[in-house]
């Protein structure tokens, strides 16, 4: 802005010596003219224009003139340097929260694709806000109904998966129903899936503007932990039936387990 600024003053001031060039020589052309009229309107006109000494008709002083050219031209010239200025600066500060805008969003959506939950956020009006592809796997959610946008039909299509329909919706009605309030339980589906489901308000400020849910596939855990709690039953069994003491102790020889012929001693 600077280097364009000193341009334009610059220049300003050759096209005022331009203009003031141009004027004077109309100016001598209008005061030969009068010369060919009839003395007395010839002396009229000198008398307003006093000759220089060189014989040539008096200008408006140059300096002055040259001065006027260049301050309207300047005036002109800074205006619509600044007015430009300031348009390139507003463009840049929105391209610039654009970038920062464009950014944080990507940084989220990472975020919340790179989770094994599947995440769903809902807004008051019951108008899908965000989701990730596990959220899509886990209720095998097909494409036309999330095209829709909206919670409902995607609430529907889940809860003809789980084996209690009922109590899946109205625990949705209930937490809508209290926007602050947050929850965790487990899903049985009727394929014999079990899903964690925990949801809580998504806050801006103080405000809830919407709601989050969250859910896991803990479907290979709880076997896991079945299949554990089976065989620790199955060796107990084992071990109360051994007609033999039969004693568990800790590093410490601490006594963890005996069996009952043990205790019968």
């Amino acid at each position: 802005i600077g280097i364009a600024l000193a341009s334009w003053l610059l220049a300003s001031w050759f096209i005022a010596d331009i203009l003031l060039t141009s004027r004077a020589g109309t100016i001598i052309q209008r005061e030969t003219s009068s010369l060919a009229m009839p003395a007395e309107n010839s002396v009229k006109h000198i008398s307003r224009n006093p000759a220089h000494p060189d014989g040539t008709p008096s200008l408006i002083p140059q300096q002055e003139e040259r001065l006027r050219y260049f301050l309207l031209l300047a005036s002109a010239g800074v205006t619509l340097l600044l007015a430009i200025s300031g348009s390139v600066a507003f463009a840049q500060s929105r391209r610039q929260v654009a970038l920062d805008t464009a950014r944080s969003l990507s940084l989220l959506r990472a975020t919340i694709e790179s989770t094994t939950d599947g995440i769903l956020v809902v807004d008051n009006a019951g108008q899908v806000t965000t989701y990730n592809q596990q959220f899509v796997a886990l209720w095998r959610i097909p494409p036309e109904v999330l095209a829709i946008g909206k919670a409902r039909p995607i609430q529907e299509f889940a809860a003809n998966q789980v084996e209690d329909p009922l109590r899946f919706n109205e625990h949705i009605r209930e937490l809508f129903s209290q926007p602050d309030q947050s929850c965790f339980d487990t899903l049985q589906c009727k394929d014999g899936r079990t899903f964690e489901r925990s949801s809580f308000p998504q806050r801006l400020g103080d405000q809830v503007i919407g709601r989050v849910w969250s859910f896991r596939d803990i479907t290979e855990r709880n076997r896991a932990e079945q299949a554990l709690a089976e065989r620790e039953l199955e060796l107990r069994t084992i071990i109360e039936n051994e007609p033999e003491c039969v004693k568990l102790v800790s590093a410490d020889s601490t006594l963890l387990l005996m069996n009952r012929a043990g205790l019968d001693m």
